[in-house]
């Protein structure tokens, strides 16, 4: 009986300090939840958008620039090169609306090493996202 109450007693005490301790409380839940579930949504959707231009997206290398295409005509683009190994090496752009397929970044923007490049735009009243990777 000794032995079964001192285990009882030890259980409890660890029930206690768990449920005490900071560092081991979790929410399930994030706060602002339904606006992130939103805005998911939307890039779920953006990424729908534009399944045709992910199917056919391919990049060129040159001397000076990686050329990526074919994208939309007349829009303006942003792009986003994420680099998984290095987040120094990270970049934003801003393409204006050209009446080229093919749009360039210049190649000092990248090493040579794995990127992710994303591509955005907006078309009426839609959004488009494309996630490219790119190995140099």
């Amino acid at each position: 009986m000794l032995s079964f109450g001192l285990f009882i007693v030890f259980i409890g005490s660890m029930v206690f300090r768990i449920f005490n301790n900071d560092d081991l409380q979790h929410e399930l839940v994030t706060p602002n939840y339904y606006q992130k579930e939103q805005s998911l949504n939307q890039h779920i959707q953006a990424k729908k958008n534009a399944r045709r231009w992910q199917k056919e997206l391919a990049h060129i290398v040159d001397k000076e620039f990686v050329s990526f295409g074919p994208l939309p005509i007349g829009r303006e683009l942003t792009i986003l090169g994420y680099c998984p190994s290095n987040a120094s090496k990270d970049f934003f752009l801003k393409i204006p609306s050209s009446n080229v397929a093919f749009k360039k970044v210049p190649l000092k923007n990248f090493e040579k090493t794995h990127w992710e490049v994303q591509i955005y735009w907006q078309q009426k009243d839609s959004l488009f996202y494309i996630n490219y990777p790119v190995q140099f």
